[in-house]
């Protein structure tokens, strides 16, 4: 049975995990690098993670979407 708690904190793989990319961070303004776990459609981490699926995003950002706040 997967388990978000447990993948985020590294004990279990994550569903998916996005590598070698940078990301922005909107809280310091900075693009940062890490890896992202994914699981049951939600980010659950950053940092180092190993997944079930692991996508190189080598040369991409990733950036937070906007939320309507309709």
């Amino acid at each position: 049975m997967y388990k978000r708690m447990e993948a985020a904190r590294g004990e279990q793989k994550a569903e998916l995990v996005l590598k070698n990319g940078k990301y922005v961070n909107v809280f310091s303004g900075t693009i940062e690098e890490g890896d992202i776990a994914i699981g049951d459609g939600v980010i659950l981490g950053i940092g180092n993670y190993e997944g079930e699926t692991t996508l190189d995003i080598s040369g991409k950002v990733v950036i937070p979407g906007l939320i309507d706040g309709h």
